[in-house]
């Protein structure tokens, strides 16, 4: 079973819509906004899918004329793959915020897509990280926490 619910996900999509809004002033305000994902299995893709259809479903979840795309890839063991992944897969969708995960058997996978992430720009939310050197704000990354509740 997936340990992360669809419930879970709809408020790390709020969490993202949050920092969407402060990254990005009125003017600027795309109408479609692609929200990106590194997960750890397709159960978890197949949940992050639905999250997103939810979100879009439900006109209290997003401000009005605001619609969701998503996309997602798996998260590689590999850092240096994880990183080609995403720069492959994830940049040319132009998305403006990733949602990571982490893979079963490493922890030097975030790290990447975090690093990967913050060479354009684009916050990341992590799920499960918890590694000091995601506080470290020399690399100049934007590199999120959820909630402990969810």
């Amino acid at each position: 079973m997936c340990r992360i619910t669809v419930r879970k996900m709809e408020l790390l999509l709020l969490e993202a819509s949050i920092f969407l809004s402060i990254y990005t002033t009125v003017a600027e305000s795309p109408s479609t906004i692609t929200v990106g994902a590194v997960l750890s299995s397709q159960q978890a893709g197949e949940v992050f899918e639905e999250a997103i259809n939810r979100a879009n479903a439900d006109s209290d979840t997003l401000p009005p004329g605001l619609h969701l795309n998503s996309t997602f890839i798996l998260m590689d063991d590999n850092p240096i793959r994880a990183a080609r992944a995403i720069c492959d897969s994830l940049i040319p969708s132009q998305v403006y915020v990733v949602i990571a995960s982490h893979p079963p058997h490493s922890d030097l996978s975030p790290m990447a897509v975090s690093f990967t992430c913050g060479f354009y720009n684009i916050p990341v939310i992590g799920i499960a990280a918890r590694n000091s050197a995601f506080s470290d704000k020399v690399g100049k990354f934007d590199f999120f926490f959820p909630s402990p509740y969810i």
